[in-house]
């Protein structure tokens, strides 16, 4: 642009120099090759660049969280996918400790556990009565 405003400020003298010195940029910034044009371009081709890398970056992470996903599938299958006997009896006895532990967490969240009981006490606490030793009096 500064080329363009060098030579517009060269326009002087007499009426509607400053008309003439608008036409003037005007018509060089709208020129089929003129810098409107390139500018255009140029954000143009940005967009499209950082809109494949963008593409390209999604695609290469729901490839990672698909893999992920179909990798954690995997653990859930009663099949053993170890191949050595020594890692086998230990992968049995991590599945039935998990068990275990299921059934804990289940326990815990379910009707009568813990954490549901915790939880209405939450609800029905008020600061004048509560028995809780959840709350410190105040």
């Amino acid at each position: 642009m500064g080329p363009i405003y060098h030579e517009a400020a060269q326009i002087k003298g007499g009426r509607g120099a400053p008309r003439r010195r608008a036409e003037f940029i005007e018509s060089r910034v709208t020129k089929r090759s003129g810098i409107w044009l390139k500018v255009h371009d140029s954000i143009e081709a940005s967009f499209d660049t950082l809109f494949q890398e963008t593409e390209q970056a999604m695609v290469q992470k729901f490839g990672e969280v698909f893999d992920s996903l179909h990798a954690n599938f995997r653990l859930l299958c009663t099949k053993t996918e170890v191949k050595d006997e020594k890692e086998k009896v230990l992968e049995q006895a991590l599945r039935a400790e998990l068990k275990d532990h299921l059934k804990e967490v289940k326990g815990m969240l379910g009707d009568g556990g813990n954490i549901p009981r915790l939880v209405a006490e939450c609800k029905a606490y008020s600061a004048q009565a509560s028995t809780s030793p959840l709350f410190l009096p105040q």
